[in-house]
């Protein structure tokens, strides 16, 4: 990935998000920061989800994962799962194994109003990287999954031949799964 933002500004709900000149490179970029510095304001504008002052140069073809979904809750999660298939036209192979990697597949008979917080942020998770995309831009993905999940999704992350730009206020989060870190 090689993003090139220049004389970047956002006001949003009353905070001015400014970035004079940065470029992102690697495979991996992390954006950490404290909540409300800006990451997700940033991360909208790189996917083209938001208007804004300034140039963002990126030619990539992007999947957008943000941090709080509402999902239908009158379905289980297989038929959600089946609309999301046939209206991203995804290759169900790589959608099954995303299922298993995540552990949900015991729970594709189950509401989607009865899933947890973590079941919620994983099938976040799955429809964003189920959809083939050169670029994965995930808001605050490690939130609300627990420790398996963390582990799977940062394995998932290194294995991968997709570029990925995410944020997070989690400080700890290990060095060998970026390629560069933004602090807001």
């Amino acid at each position: 990935m090689n993003i090139k933002i220049k004389d970047f500004k956002k006001v949003y709900n009353g905070t001015t998000v400014v970035c004079k000149d940065m470029e992102l490179v690697g495979k991996v970029i992390v954006i950490k920061g404290e909540n409300g510095k800006g990451k997700s304001t940033l991360l909208k504008a790189v996917s083209g989800l938001i208007s804004y002052v300034g140039t963002i140069n990126n030619q990539q073809s992007i999947s957008y994962m943000k941090e709080m979904v509402c999902f239908p809750q009158g379905i289980t999660l297989a038929e959600f799962f089946e609309l999301m298939v046939r209206f991203e036209d995804t290759d169900l192979i790589a959608y099954q194994q995303l299922i298993q990697l995540f552990d949900l597949s015991d729970k594709l008979d189950s509401q989607m109003a009865s899933l947890s917080k973590g079941m919620t942020m994983k099938v976040n998770v799955i429809i964003t990287l189920m959809i083939d995309r050169d670029l994965y831009v995930l808001d605050e993905p490690f939130s609300g999954l627990d420790k398996t999940g963390v582990t799977d999704l940062i394995e998932y992350i290194l294995e991968s031949k997709k570029d990925f730009l995410l944020s997070t206020h989690i400080k700890n989060i290990p060095k060998r799964l970026y390629d560069m870190e933004v602090i807001l």
